[in-house]
């Protein structure tokens, strides 16, 4: 399932030193835990299929509410899977790209008798989201940076082993499948990642939206296998990525994909 198990792994033992509560700086630990999501690959890729992009903002308004009444804020989570993950990595983001300020963030919906807001937020927010990505992956939820150093020997022998077996069932499925089809596949694969990556990139934003757009018709052109618009689109998408360095690596892995396309069918 996973191609990096250490780097999810990376993101479960952030979470847990921020839960620690041994911080001095709010903002650096979130900043923490989005780049070690933008770091894995494995969590994108599980994101871009769980994420609801047109329903952030809704999502994002019913969680926080201000009571009519009382006048202070409070936090009401979605139960729906996909709704929740959508609130977590919405509210990560913002607050990693200072669109909502976090003393405020946390003053307005996070006070409470049980704790201070920081500790409620930890509950709230960060524990069920990292709970999350652990149950998915059959992570330790517990995993801290020393359990990481102490298994690394044990589990770098493992990953060789699974690196083993996956090499010969891809040679099996390989030969199976028709190359066309695995090919768009994995163009949609990446494409998959890419608009995962998107949802942290903090600048640019004007290229992101023009970005997320050719993406999406290239993924569209995949369903209708149409050669000529996917060649065209990812031409698109070399020119706009330019100023986008960290989908650098997948852009990259999209123009080999066109090309062995191209070099094994002779396409015209």
């Amino acid at each position: 399932m996973e191609k990096n198990v250490r780097k999810v792994e990376n993101f479960v033992a952030v979470c847990n030193d921020m839960l620690s509560g041994r911080f001095l700086d709010f903002d650096k630990k979130i900043e923490s835990i989005a780049n070690s999501i933008n770091e894995s690959d494995d969590i994108l890729s599980y994101l871009a299929t769980k994420l609801l992009d047109a329903d952030r903002e809704e999502i994002f308004n019913h969680a926080f509410v201000i009571d009519n009444k009382t006048k202070n804020g409070k936090v009401s989570l979605p139960g729906d899977e996909k709704e929740k993950l959508t609130l977590f990595v919405t509210v990560i983001n913002d607050l990693y790209s200072h669109k909502i300020n976090s003393n405020k963030f946390l003053e307005t919906y996070f006070r409470g008798d049980k704790g201070t807001p920081i500790q409620i937020f930890l509950e709230k927010i960060i524990e069920p989201f990292k709970n999350m990505i652990a149950d998915y992956f059959k992570i330790d939820k517990a995993l801290t940076f020393s359990d990481i150093d102490t298994n690394a020997i044990e589990e770098s022998e493992v990953e060789m082993e699974e690196e083993d077996e996956d090499e010969v069932n891809f040679e099996e499925e390989y030969e199976k499948e028709d190359m066309l089809a695995l090919s768009i596949n994995n163009i949609v694969r990446v494409c998959d990642e890419i608009e995962a990556k998107l949802k942290f990139e903090k600048k640019h934003e004007s290229i992101v939206e023009d970005f997320e757009y050719i993406v999406s018709a290239l993924k569209h052109a995949c369903e209708q296998r149409d050669m000529q618009s996917i060649n065209g689109l990812i031409l698109g998408i070399n020119y706009v990525s330019q100023k986008v360095k960290s989908t650098k690596y997948l852009v990259k892995e999209l123009n080999e994909i066109v090309y062995n396309i191209y070099q094994s069918s002779n396409l015209e």
